[in-house]
């Protein structure tokens, strides 16, 4: 029945023809391309997001570095916040310092999507009980299998084989570490092993996580 018309048509207005021909070739391929549903969103999986939140005044370059770390060493995308004040309430009056697990209840607090984490830095001394220590000076803490942690720049600017944007990000990826329920690891070398307060454990990591630790984490 097209293919008569088409003829009839051919014969008094040909022009018109060869346009009603060009339409009805263009026709299959739009509908094939509009007939496919677009993918679900539903379908896409949803990385943890590490926020680095910095307490006070922090260089960019350590915030910088810690990014790059923490998204090459485990499967998480991170993003750095803008800086907001030290909480008042986490201040140590007769030390002079902040006590850490002070920032770790602040931290909780901000909002963010579920299953993410938070990591602050700050350039202040940060303390916490350790018995028979009531306030002990550290680098870093974090919640074990919870959200938020913390590493201080404090005692980590020392003289030694790293720089302190080196230590700083291990710390930091150990604290992270925590937070995804890894516990301190006797395997030399990694970075889930404890430092117990010395900064020559740290500089002696090799900056990676132990193939136990990896897997755990991943």
């Amino acid at each position: 029945m097209v293919s008569r018309t088409l003829c009839e048509v051919a014969r008094s207005h040909p022009r018109s023809a060869v346009k009603i021909v060009c339409w009805l070739l263009l026709l299959p391929v739009v509908v094939t391309c509009n007939s496919t549903p677009p993918q679900s969103k539903q379908n896409v999986p949803v990385r943890t997001q590490v926020v680095i939140q910095p307490l006070g005044e922090v260089e960019e370059s350590l915030l910088q570095t810690t990014k790059l770390a923490i998204e090459s060493k485990i499967n998480v995308t991170a993003r750095i916040s803008k800086p907001v004040p030290l909480p008042a309430s986490a201040y140590y009056p007769p030390r002079r310092r902040y006590r850490a697990d002070q920032i770790l209840n602040f931290l909780y607090g901000q909002k963010s999507r579920v299953g993410d984490k938070i990591l602050a830095v700050t350039m202040v001394d940060v303390s916490t009980a350790k018995p028979p220590h009531a306030d002990w000076g550290v680098f870093g803490l974090g919640i074990l299998g919870g959200k938020s942690c913390v590493v201080s720049t404090y005692r980590l600017n020392k003289p030694g084989p790293k720089t302190l944007r080196e230590r700083v990000a291990e710390v930091a990826l150990h604290e992270v570490g925590h937070t995804f329920g890894l516990e301190h690891c006797p395997t030399p070398g990694c970075l889930m092993n404890d430092a117990e307060g010395s900064i020559k454990s740290i500089d002696s990591s090799s900056g990676d996580f132990c193939p136990t630790c990896l897997h755990r984490i991943k």
